[in-house]
């Protein structure tokens, strides 16, 4: 089965991520996350599996990694 970064897209639209200020609101893409998601896609299709990331705060890289 291959790795999809459409269908992934796909699939968080439908997800609810907890904030502190306004509590359950839908997932919204950003950059970052985009870029980290296509990054991973290529890997995979290069058989590669083991990712190391090293990333800031802020940027979306563990919400979109728990997704």
């Amino acid at each position: 089965m291959q790795f999809s970064p459409e269908r992934f897209e796909e699939f968080c639209g439908r997800l609810q991520i907890d904030t502190k200020e306004r509590g359950r609101v839908p997932f919204k893409w950003l950059g970052t996350q985009r870029y980290f998601v296509n990054e991973i896609s290529a890997a995979l299709a290069a058989d590669i599996h083991t990712f190391v990331v090293l990333k800031g705060r802020q940027i979306g890289i563990s919400t979109i990694s728990l997704a």
